[in-house]
This record gives structure tokens, C-alpha cells and sequence, in this order.
């Protein structure tokens, strides 16, 4: 099965049980000496941070795929890709009643999704993509872009609970078979480390081949900072 090492408690959402694991026993008890960097160049020049980067990396590094379907979707003579920015999804069963209901949403073939939670206390500790996909019977890959070292900006600050995880990043969902996920890592356009909402890791894209019946193509999501 594709999410047999894919676990689901009431505290933890959809995530390889081995992450949980590094984000939560040997990251996480050194988010307090991180969040007083100022910068990421300070961040950078702590011997703990690179003590841990191989872990972050393996966090931040690899998508996590799956596959929801329940029917083999039939080929088409055109496809529908609609690109969404989920604003972290905290107003998740909402955008599902729209993906659901909506005469254009529902029809889509492909979702490109940014800004998509996942243990995070402002999002209800929700895994956003890997849920949406669950619920519509999808395929579906998420990466990572952010490892948040606190609740987030403005009145994130003060959702219930703590971070299960504090993972952000971006996601493709489809009712086709999702071959080749790879994350393309960019720069970020501005610091991190700067400001409250403290972060590890960089902007990126995710790309995928999607395996439509009658041939293959390339989708691509990516969410960039504002400049």
C-alpha cells in the first residue's frame, strides 16, 4: 500500500512516523536557542544548528507522496489544472466544500497547492494536502519548504495549542497517478530568521510527471516571496 508508513494519531497528522520522530526528540527541544537568532548567518554559525542540518535537511529534503484513489480516473481530451494558494489552510473545511461543490473546482484534474500546513497549532494541526487528498480520493505529493520555529505571524500567535510539527510547504494533488516528485530548491528572497515568524529552510518548487491515461506531463508547483 502506497501510505503504509504513514501514520495518523489523535495529536500527530499524516507523516513517515521516522519525522516525527527526528522533529520531535532532536530538532524541536532546540527551537528556544534557535528563536533567539536574529538572522539566518547567526542561525548558521550555532554549533547545534550544524550539528543538527543533516536532520533538518532529511526533514526539509524529501516529498512525501501517496495515493487516495479509489477508481482509475478515465482519459480525457483535456485536462484542468487549477493552482490554489491555501493560506495555510485554516480555513480548511471550507476550501474542502469548495473543492467539492464548486461547478469549477470540483472538475479539476490537478491541484497545485501552496501554502499547505501540516502540524501546525494555526491550521488545527491538520496534514492540509495529504487530508484534501484523502477526503476527494486523490494522489497526491507534498514537500516541505519550512520547518516554523513558532505559531507564526500576527494572530497565529494565538491558535490553541502548540505545533505538532510545524512543517509548511506546497503540494500536487491529482486524480492521475503522480510519477518522479522532486523538490527544486530556491533561494529565499528575504530572511528567515528575520522578523516573528522564524523559519528553517528555502523556497521551492515541486515538480511532477502526471501519468494521464493517454500521455504524461509535467506539473509544477511553487510559491515565491513577495518582493
Amino acid at each position: 500500500m502506497p501510505d503504509s508508513k504513514i501514520i495518523r494519531t489523535p495529536n500527530s497528522p499524516l507523516v513517515p512516523e521516522e519525522i516525527c520522530r527526528l522533529i520531535r526528540e532532536r530538532i524541536a527541544p532546540h527551537f528556544p536557542e534557535f528563536l533567539r537568532c536574529v538572522s539566518t548567518a547567526e542561525l548558521e554559525s550555532l554549533s547545534s544548528y550544524r550539528t543538527l542540518e543533516p536532520d533538518i535537511h532529511r526533514v526539509l529534503d524529501t516529498p512525501y507522496c501517496g495515493n487516495y484513489s479509489r477508481d482509475a480516473a478515465p482519459a480525457r481530451s483535456r485536462y484542468r489544472f487549477v493552482a490554489w494558494n491555501l493560506e495555510r489552510g485554516i480555513e480548511f473545511l471550507g476550501q474542502l466544500h469548495a473543492l467539492r461543490t464548486h461547478p469549477y473546482l470540483a472538475g479539476a484534474d490537478v491541484y497545485l497547492l501552496t501554502e499547505a500546513d501540516m502540524g501546525m497549532a494555526r491550521s488545527e494541526n491538520r496534514a492540509v494536502a495529504q487530508e484534501i487528498a484523502r477526503e476527494l480520493g486523490m494522489h497526491y505529493s507534498f514537500a516541505p519548504c519550512y520547518l516554523n520555529l513558532s505559531k507564526g505571524a500576527g494572530v497565529e500567535r494565538l491558535a490553541e495549542g502548540k505545533n505538532e510539527l510545524g512543517l509548511h510547504g506546497i503540494a500536487i494533488l491529482g486524480r492521475y497517478p503522480i510519477r518522479s516528485a522532486r523538490l527544486i530548491h530556491l533561494r529565499n528572497g528575504i530572511d528567515k530568521m528575520v522578523g516573528r515568524e522564524k523559519r528553517l529552510g528555502t523556497q521551492a518548487a515541486l515538480a511532477a510527471e502526471i501519468e494521464f491515461p493517454n500521455y504524461r506531463a509535467t506539473a509544477v508547483t511553487v510559491h515565491l516571496d513577495a518582493n
